[in-house]
């Protein structure tokens, strides 16, 4: 009789930074008959199922024909779709080997439950394009976040200019020398003056940042 027993449940993020969704992770087990491991190339298949054993909703069995084992050890590179809400699920995989389902499901490690646990609709910023699960938040882009008790609200201006208007008064004197006393008059000035300084930037030093929605 075969069983398999997992050795190692590992999530191949690589490089990737924790937020973003692994559109794979590297299952490895074991494989024994007899309790002895085999060297043998073996049909498999493998299944997303929650605590109950159920499928989760969106997933589909994942055939993998040919698998190579090795002294009881083979590893094979399963795809994961980064739409599923996997938060709100406890996921395990099912494994069958030539079509027997083996026990118990091996569940999925903390690592994707951390990076699956993201809530929808964080927006995050990144220096590239958005990695796979997220989408390009463009309502961003040319725009500062700004807090406010609710989303959508907008304002705001890249450059300013001002105006203004002075406004002077005199009074400029002469002698009429038509008057018999000789006094001197006055004749009061006033003019104003319009104005709008250039236009210019209220901008700090920036550095553009790619802004993605989960």
């Amino acid at each position: 009789m075969k069983r398999i027993a997992a050795l190692l449940l590992y999530v191949g993020l690589g490089g990737m930074p924790l937020w973003a969704m692994p559109s794979q992770i590297t299952f490895q087990g074991t494989l024994k008959q007899k309790g002895v491991p085999v060297n043998v190339t073996k049909n498999m298949q493998f299944n997303f199922v929650d605590a109950s054993g159920a499928s989760i909703p969106g997933t589909v069995p994942i055939s993998v024909a040919n698998v190579q084992v090795t002294n009881g050890l083979f590893a094979v590179q399963l795809p994961i779709d980064p739409s599923i809400p996997w938060e709100q699920y406890t996921p395990f995989i099912q494994v069958s080997v030539e079509g027997q389902i083996l026990k118990p499901d091996q569940p999925l490690n903390a690592n994707l439950y951390a990076v699956a646990s993201i809530p929808q609709g964080l927006i995050a910023m990144f220096a590239g394009t958005c990695p796979t699960g997220w989408s390009h938040y463009a309502p961003l882009d040319g725009n500062f976040p700004f807090g406010g008790a609710a989303y959508g609200a907008t304002g705001g201006a890249a450059k300013h200019s001002h105006t203004g208007t002075t406004d002077f008064e005199s009074q400029r004197g002469y002698t009429a020398d038509s008057f018999s006393d000789g006094a001197q008059d006055f004749a009061p000035h006033h003019h104003q003056h319009t104005f709008t300084t250039s236009t210019e930037s209220n901008m700090p030093p920036y550095l553009t940042m790619v802004f993605c929605q989960k």
